[in-house]
């Protein structure tokens, strides 16, 4: 069994932590202190990027990656995932909803939102 091991950076964030078992995992952080990379010695690998308003933008879990795209006003409007789910925001009396790529189809086929009403955007390159 191994000893305990925690090393934290200038701001306090952890950086190096083995736990009893001898398993090991190496952080780093923005600016802001949001981690944005953690690898283990098991394998486990994570990773995030923000933009300049702090918020993510892309997320990466072993093989699962996600983006995401936001409003200026800082609402969510699309995300995309390695699996190809697509997640659209519409707008409707004022409230937010979310639905999914086929259902965006259907909403517009049908007409029950008018143009304006339903933002698409594209993917935001990285």
């Amino acid at each position: 069994m191994s000893e305990e091991i925690l090393k934290r950076d200038e701001n306090g964030n952890c950086i190096h932590f083995r736990d009893n078992n001898g398993l090991e995992s190496h952080m780093e952080y923005n600016k802001n202190n949001k981690i944005i990379h953690l690898i283990s010695s098991d394998g486990y690998e994570y990773w995030e990027e923000y933009d300049e308003k702090n918020r993510v933008v892309y997320f990466k879990k072993r093989d699962f990656e996600k983006w995401y795209k936001y409003e200026a006003n800082g609402n969510l409007i699309y995300s995309i995932d390695s699996d190809g789910d697509e997640l659209w925001k519409k707008c409707e009396n004022g409230s937010t909803n979310y639905v999914e790529e086929q259902e965006y189809e259907q909403i517009k086929e049908q007409e029950f939102l008018s143009r304006e009403s339903v933002m698409r955007f594209e993917l935001m390159e990285l």
